[in-house]
């Protein structure tokens, strides 16, 4: 950790002596405006926190930003009590606010104070390994043990190297937590092994690709994404749409194939005509050659094949079908922004698995944690729905005992045609039950 290293100001004074000042750079990493969405969605259903080895300013700074944490604008005289490591011994401090008193002893009185005040809590990685290890009697040993059963309550984990952040994991699960991390890198692919669910998000993506650069138009394409899937299922105001125009996923595909080569095949008899001096593509008298003829059925295969393809892919995942996804972004990102406002973005060649998608549960193939949202909701509407077979399966073995009693009671046969209505009406059942359970919903809400 070079950042940390303390260098003499003699030295610093000598080396700098060597170079002409020039200017200042300041480096700015924009949150996407997904994230404090995602991140205000989850806390109505479990707790969040950050892990980083960012200092504890750029930590604060990205927490209250992504809504991990109270920001100052909400509230100007706002403390956040930070637990750090001075020298041997540990020490609380406040940053921000109005507090007379920026510092107090790490003691069972002013840690009982300060976990029970509500306020934003930060702990320094060398704060978490020296209570790991930490072991005695005393004051400070029952202060210690104070903050060993309250580790949920830091919303924030600052300077944390990847051995740190293996302790943070592990203290969390110490005190009955169920745990679900999300990184990109190698410094987190070992805590994410203690962690019961990874999820990884993959390397290659342009840091500005989400929103729109260079004149200050943010767009939220994980939203619209989202959106745009809401109005493609048949739920809610959609079922009457889609009852009279029986739509269906394979009619969707095909729609938007035969956009495409609709599109394909305008930009033939546009050339065509500007080739025979005809003012528009549609005039009747517009004659296709041989060639155009053969490039046509040629386009129309190239299409096919390449939704095929794509279909192929994103039933795959992985980086290719990151790739894909990352395509429809940008041309998603040109229809809700003016061309002059959108910047320069990578090539998606560059997309890649990272390190973290080895040891991970999940792998995000978009840059952003719009995806731990979506692994929620499909998780608790998979385990409402395994519940509720659960249930009926228990409801219908009574209801079966209790017919076959009552009708071997008054000497009437079970009959096979009893079977097969059971049976439809148990199918029946499985299935609304299923598709109410699996529909998406507009939001994790509590």
């Amino acid at each position: 950790n070079l950042a940390q290293v303390l260098v003499p100001r003699r030295m610093v004074e000598e080396e700098t002596n060597k170079f002409n000042f020039c200017g200042l750079v300041c480096l700015n990493a924009r949150l996407r405006p997904s994230t404090p969405r995602v991140i205000s969605q989850l806390k109505c259903r479990v707790g969040v926190s950050m892990l980083t080895g960012d200092t504890v300013e750029a930590a604060v700074a990205v927490a209250q930003r992504s809504n991990i944490m109270p920001s100052n604008e909400d509230d100007d005289d706002i403390d956040i009590a930070i637990l750090d490591l001075c020298g041997d011994r540990l020490q609380w401090t406040y940053l921000g606010g109005a507090s007379s008193n920026p510092t107090r002893a790490f003691t069972k009185a002013s840690t009982s104070r300060i976990l029970s005040s509500g306020m934003p809590l930060v702990a320094t990685g060398s704060a978490v390994e020296y209570l790991s290890l930490k072991s005695g009697e005393g004051p400070k040993s029952r202060a210690t043990e104070l903050v060993r059963r309250n580790w949920d309550k830091f919303q924030v984990f600052a300077r944390a190297s990847p051995h740190q952040k293996v302790l943070v994991a592990s203290n969390l699960k110490r005190i009955g937590k169920k745990i679900l991390m999300c990184g990109d890198g190698v410094n987190d692919v070992a805590a994410m092994k203690i962690a019961d669910c990874g999820v990884a998000l993959l390397n290659g993506f342009d840091d500005d690709s989400s929103p729109a650069t260079g004149g200050g138009c943010f767009v939220d394409l994980e939203n619209e994404r989202r959106l745009r899937k809401l109005r493609a299922k048949p739920i809610g105001s959609n079922r009457r749409k889609f009852r009279r125009h029986k739509r269906t996923k394979a009619s969707t595909r095909r729609a938007i194939v035969k956009k495409k080569i609709n599109e394909a095949l305008r930009d033939i008899r546009t050339k065509a005509a500007k080739s025979q001096g005809i003012d528009s593509p549609d005039d009747p008298t517009l004659k296709l050659t041989t060639l155009e003829i053969k490039q046509t059925f040629s386009e129309i295969s190239r299409i096919n094949k390449e939704e095929r393809e794509r279909r192929l892919l994103l039933r795959k995942g992985g980086a290719g079908a990151a790739k894909i996804l990352a395509e429809e972004d940008k041309g998603m990102l040109k229809e809700q922004a003016p061309k002059s406002l959108i910047g320069q973005q990578n090539d998606v060649d560059d997309i890649k698995l990272g390190e973290a998608s080895l040891v991970s549960s999940f792998s995000c193939l978009r840059p952003a944690i719009d995806g731990v949202e979506s692994i929620l909701r499909y998780g608790i509407a998979a385990t409402a729905y395994i519940q509720v077979v659960h249930d009926r399966i228990a409801q219908t073995c009574i209801t079966h005992a209790l017919t076959i009693l009552t009708t071997y009671g008054h000497d009437i046969r079970y009959g096979k045609r009893m079977d097969l209505v059971d049976l439809y009406v148990t199918a029946f059942q499985g299935e609304i039950s299923n598709q109410a359970s699996y529909s998406p919903r507009p939001t994790l809400s509590a």
